[in-house]
């Protein structure tokens, strides 16, 4: 049933978003939607200076709703709440009237609830008996259905508070004069005045992202000065267009490799060969690595592109492939040579010395290793190896030289001849 504030609303077009059921209010405001689709099911409702939204939740296919709903404008306020599904099982919510503790009865929205002696009843999370309830305490029923009456199991009391806030109202609109710094925005939602804060959430844009003309719910209490603060700010994504009538697929590119040949034809449009088969070009075509000008037969490229009626292959990309290059040859290092002589012609300063050694030129250097006499102790007439590579001028560069030590010179026999005098000591010692 809709209502506005001074009765019920009649001739309201009441339907379901995104769906093509819909209904009228009759004279005592009443309405019946059949046939609701299973989903999260948003009312709609749209009069004279009516245009609101209501969202419900789930809704199953075989699930009967009964609703109290008071309208302002763009703002839907759902005072209660009847939720039938199947097994008679059902959800209710509304406002205690009538509440007589001795038959454990009260009445909802013009319902009568029987509460069983061993129902679960709540104040919030805190369990409590049924004479801690009160008339005007509203309440979520939870029970089957019997005749016209509800058999709770269960009844969970909101939590009394001093000053209960005011009901959320649910506005649906396009954002107009948006002003403000996040997190306080001010704006009009369907012509309503909205404002938001810290505590408000926003979904699938954020606070910063909001702009004018974006379609959006707005979800919060009114505030004295009639405006809503907002709790919760969902974005709502236009409808996207239909998706076009598919085109034939092109034909499916092909991809050849090999060298050009026959090339013919003047930039961007060249006829050729790669790897046998029949390729242009036009000015479409993509040229990577080479310019169109620069390709020449012997070049080996990938052309890629759909094959066309008359065989050859329309080019949309050519990719020029560079040759690789011939490895490096390795360096082969000039191999040492050994020399063996006498030291002559000895000039230089250590360690730039130059000689020859056995007749042939030898220089040394800073990495010449000495071996035996030191570089300062060489001199003409020293027996050495010279061992190193030959150079570009004939001379022998040496890594090292090794001086030989001659042989000690073997005794000589001395015979003497005469009359033995002052012989002393014992044989052998004489």
């Amino acid at each position: 049933m809709v209502s506005f504030a001074s009765g019920p609303a009649s001739s309201v077009a009441v339907g379901v978003e995104a769906s093509t059921v819909s209904a009228v209010s009759d004279a005592a405001g009443n309405f019946v939607l059949a046939n609701v689709p299973a989903a999260d099911v948003v009312l709609t409702f749209t009069a004279p200076g009516v245009a609101a939204a209501l969202p419900l939740g789930t809704v199953s296919t075989s699930d009967r709703i009964h609703v109290n709903v008071t309208l302002s404008g763009s703002a839907a306020t759902l005072d209660s709440q009847e939720h039938m599904g199947t097994s008679n099982v059902v959800d209710a919510d509304g406002t205690i009237e009538n509440l007589h503790v001795t038959t454990r009865t009260f009445v909802l929205s013009g319902v009568t609830v029987n509460v069983a002696a061993d129902a679960v009843i709540r104040r919030g999370s805190q369990p409590v008996d049924l004479a801690s309830l009160s008339n005007g305490d509203r309440v979520h029923v939870h029970g089957t259905k019997n005749g016209s009456a509800i058999d709770a199991s269960e009844v969970i009391a909101q939590v009394n508070t001093p000053a209960p806030p005011n009901p959320d109202v649910t506005l649906k609109g396009v954002v107009a004069s948006l002003t403000g710094t996040c997190p306080a925005l001010s704006m009009s939602v369907g012509g309503g005045l909205v404002k938001t804060g810290s505590a408000t959430v926003f979904n699938a844009k954020a606070c910063a992202q909001l702009e004018n003309g974006d379609t959006v719910y707005a979800i919060g209490p009114k505030q004295s000065d009639g405006s809503v603060l907002a709790s919760k700010i969902y974005y709502v994504a236009p409808t996207p267009p239909p998706a076009p009538t598919p085109t034939p697929a092109p034909n499916p590119d092909v991809t050849l490799k090999g060298d050009i040949a026959g090339l013919t034809g003047t930039c961007p449009a060249l006829s050729m060969t790669v790897g046998g088969a029949a390729v242009k070009t036009n000015a479409a075509t993509v040229f990577n690595a080479k310019t169109c000008a620069e390709l020449k037969n012997g070049d080996t490229v990938y052309a890629i592109g759909p094959k066309q009626s008359d065989g050859s292959v329309l080019a949309s990309k050519i990719y020029y492939v560079a040759p690789t290059p011939p490895p490096a040859p390795a360096p082969t290092p000039n191999p040492d040579v050994t020399l063996k002589g006498d030291i002559a012609g000895l000039t230089g300063t250590c360690p730039a010395l130059s000689m020859t050694v056995g007749g042939a030129a030898v220089k040394t250097s800073s990495a010449t290793v000495f071996n035996v006499k030191t570089c300062a102790e060489l001199k003409n007439g020293d027996t050495v190896y010279a061992i190193g590579p030959k150079q570009s001028d004939g001379a022998v560069l040496a890594s090292k030289i090794y001086y030989v030590t001659p042989p000690s010179p073997s005794p000589i026999p001395v015979y003497v001849s005469g009359i033995v005098d002052g012989r002393t000591g014992t044989c052998p010692s004489l």
